[in-house]
């Protein structure tokens, strides 16, 4: 094999080495992680009157939380995340969620982000255990239909991925009328190992 055959092998198996998880595998490993970190919690907490706290599943819409841009504004569900709300992760950013990585790693998470949640899209939820997905629009005869195992519904946006093994996804939670959360959940899988939340940052609340 001639030396520029050895290179042309040696950077290809480099790049495969440096690149993210394929997006449909990884992206339902980031949502166990954060259903297991943070949404779970919240649900068995709310549903404790319910007698069945131990097994309650989550209810999880099937479709993204995209960026707002027009084409995603003019539709009702599944709403929106503000892209200023990536603001967070800028190079000047005070945020301890974005202090916990470099600035390459900052400018590749927003910039996935962006590119994989332009619009709403299916989400990897096969065989992710204790959740039940939904339409959207089928929303409120979804929780009329689960209320004696389960209280509100989870959304997420697509993750978004860098080179270096971090990930960063959206997630929100609500439990009620005027109840509600949103956080942006900052992952890492170290060596190959699986995905768990680092750190999170409350973005809203009702």
């Amino acid at each position: 094999m001639s030396l520029l055959a050895l290179a042309l092998v040696a950077v290809a198996a480099l790049s495969a080495a440096q690149a993210p998880a394929r997006p449909a595998a990884a992206d339902a490993a980031v949502y166990q992680a954060v259903l297991a970190h943070r949404i779970r919690p919240e649900v068995i907490r709310r549903s404790q009157s319910l007698h069945v706290v131990a097994a309650a599943p989550v209810l999880v819409g099937r479709r993204s939380v995209p960026l707002c841009n027009p084409r995603t504004l003019a539709r009702r569900t599944p709403g929106c995340v503000q892209d200023e709300r990536l603001r967070l992760f800028d190079a000047d950013s005070k945020a301890p969620i974005a202090g916990r990585i470099a600035a390459p790693t900052r400018g590749e998470l927003t910039a996935d982000f962006r590119a994989r949640n332009d619009d709403s899209h299916d989400l990897a939820l096969a065989g992710l255990a204790g959740v039940i997905p939904f339409a959207l629009e089928e929303v409120d005869a979804a929780q009329r239909r689960e209320a004696t195992r389960t209280r509100g519904f989870a959304m997420f946006s697509r993750p978004a991925y860098s080179t270096d093994g971090h990930a960063l996804v959206y997630a929100s939670y609500w439990c009620g009328n005027m109840c509600g959360y949103g956080w942006w959940f900052l992952l890492e899988r170290p060596q190959d190992t699986a995905w768990r939340v680092v750190d999170e940052h409350l973005i809203w609340i009702s």
